[in-house]
């Protein structure tokens, strides 16, 4: 069972809901790989995955995760009307 975040071809064509019931579901089982016989692990992702599917409470979390817009996500990006904003000259505006 592999639980490496690496783009694989598959990843790419799940659905937004797809892939973060998939990660949610990685990232619940990590500390038991290697702990639990391989019959649990298939139980626990079972069970797993029928709760994301059909509990009220998941379908919910899921699709306010869905619907967040991309700018909403975690990751690096440059703020609009930032004093800090490079010009471009390499310096502080302040120097001089």
């Amino acid at each position: 069972m592999s639980v490496s975040r690496k783009e694989s071809p598959e990843r790419r064509l799940m659905s937004e809901r797809e892939r973060i019931v998939a990660e949610s579901i990685e990232d619940a089982m990590r500390p038991y790989l290697g702990v639990l016989p391989e019959e649990a692990l298939a139980t626990m992702r079972d069970i797993l995955e029928d709760t994301m599917a059909t509990h009220p409470v998941a379908l919910e979390a899921l699709a306010a995760l869905e619907a967040r817009p991309l700018d909403d996500r975690s990751g690096t990006r440059v703020r609009e009307n930032s004093r800090d904003e490079d010009d471009g000259t390499g310096g502080s505006e302040d120097a001089g």
